[in-house]
């Protein structure tokens, strides 16, 4: 039997015979199922740091210049670990030795092109 390829690129490789991910092999007689899964992680510490830079700022505006740059600071604190926590896409490969995350990415159109190529290994394995 020839070795069909159904996505190759720079970071994974699906064949028929296997998967390569980052480096990582899976044997694809072994994966069972594929999902693409949506992971939201939590706002609440951000939210709050920058709760408490606004309210710093609020403080500040006062006249005191040292605590408005306290609040500028610790407010952009807040909202960069906001952005850094976004939204990411994950590919989960269910096998015989239990599920795990095999990529993950904040683009979920790339997730979801990697998980539609492991469905249709999947099933044309048969």
């Amino acid at each position: 039997m020839d070795e069909k390829t159904y996505l190759s690129d720079d970071d994974v490789t699906i064949t028929n015979t296997q998967v390569l991910i980052k480096g990582k092999a899976y044997t694809m007689s072994h994966i069972t199922s594929v999902e693409a899964v949506k992971h939201k992680p939590k706002q609440l510490g951000p939210f709050i740091v920058m709760l408490v830079g606004v309210l710093v700022l609020i403080m500040g505006s006062t006249g005191d210049s040292g605590t408005l740059i306290a609040g500028v600071v610790i407010l952009a604190l807040g909202a960069v670990w906001a952005w850094i926590r976004r939204v990411k896409y994950i590919v989960q490969i269910e096998s015989s030795s239990g599920r795990s995350a095999a990529l993950v990415s904040s683009n979920k159109a790339y997730i979801e092109q990697v998980a539609a190529a492991l469905q249709k290994a999947i099933v044309e394995r048969g």
